[in-house]
């Protein structure tokens, strides 16, 4: 069963000034994901998982893994969505390391497919 941190991740506000892609809110939301995309198999401390929301994704910081079960802290990116309680609650650790296989999965067949 996974935790929730009560406070969210403190990623710099939205703004529309200037180039989005640039804007202080993606380049620390960019730094999050370079760390969690360069994460070993298995480690899961640093990892984001996300679900989908709306139009969108729910993201979530690991924050700690104790091995049996694993903390999660929000992240607001984008529209800031949030999955619902039960849904974190009902999380495991094997479930969100069975989805870090899948994004190492994707990501190294992308990367094959570029060379």
């Amino acid at each position: 069963m996974a935790r929730l941190r009560k406070n969210s991740y403190p990623l710099p506000n939205l703004t529309n000034d200037g180039d989005f892609n640039k804007s202080p809110h993606m380049v620390a939301f960019d730094k999050l994901r370079t760390i969690s995309d360069a994460l070993p198999a298995g480690q899961l401390k640093g990892y984001i998982w996300k679900t989908q929301a709306c139009d969108g994704y729910a993201n979530y910081l690991v924050v700690a893994d104790n091995g049996k079960s694993v903390t999660l802290q929000h992240i607001p990116f984008l529209d800031g969505y949030t999955a619902p309680a039960a849904h974190i609650r009902g999380l495991t650790r094997k479930d969100i390391l069975i989805d870090q296989q899948r994004v190492l999965g994707w990501n190294k067949l992308i990367s094959e497919k570029g060379k």
